[in-house]
């Protein structure tokens, strides 16, 4: 058996898709289509903070995250989708997206919407702030995955 250097490139295929892991001065990337799935949330703060689960869709490079049980949100009440956006086919660990938030108050559920970020942290976790890379933000919601196998 070979052992790899540290500029050495591991691919890890994974049924139609793939994970890359790279040396320490690369960065890792995955399919997007990993993003699919069950995610939770301590962070979601309507009149108070609360434990919320998002489906996460993706289809052809859009995700379209839905509230499956927003803990009594009624800022944004299960059922509405809580942000969305175009990601490209790779995502890069540690960079950020664009996406567009819905947000509310409780006279007025899912009203607007507002532009923010998606940090990819690992296909397990994820970042959502209102600037790119989540640097100083006065807010920041943690996601992870609540799928029952992570995965990887």
């Amino acid at each position: 058996m070979t052992n790899l250097t540290r500029a050495g490139l591991v691919a890890l295929l994974l049924g139609a898709g793939s994970f890359h892991a790279l040396a320490a001065s690369d960065q890792a990337s995955f399919d997007a289509f990993y993003l699919a799935g069950r995610w939770v949330s301590e962070d979601y703060r309507c009149t108070s903070n609360h434990t919320e689960y998002v489906g996460i869709d993706i289809r052809n490079g859009l995700l379209d995250a839905t509230k499956i049980d927003s803990g009594g949100d009624r800022c944004v009440p299960t059922g509405s989708r809580t942000f969305s956006g175009r990601l490209p086919e790779q995502l890069v660990v540690g960079k950020s997206y664009p996406v567009v938030f819905v947000t509310g108050v409780p006279s007025q559920p899912a009203c607007c919407k507002s532009e923010g970020h998606i940090v990819v942290d690992s296909v397990d976790e994820l970042r959502l702030c209102d600037n790119p890379g989540c640097r100083g933000d006065q807010w920041t919601i943690h996601l992870r995955r609540d799928d029952a196998v992570a995965r990887f």
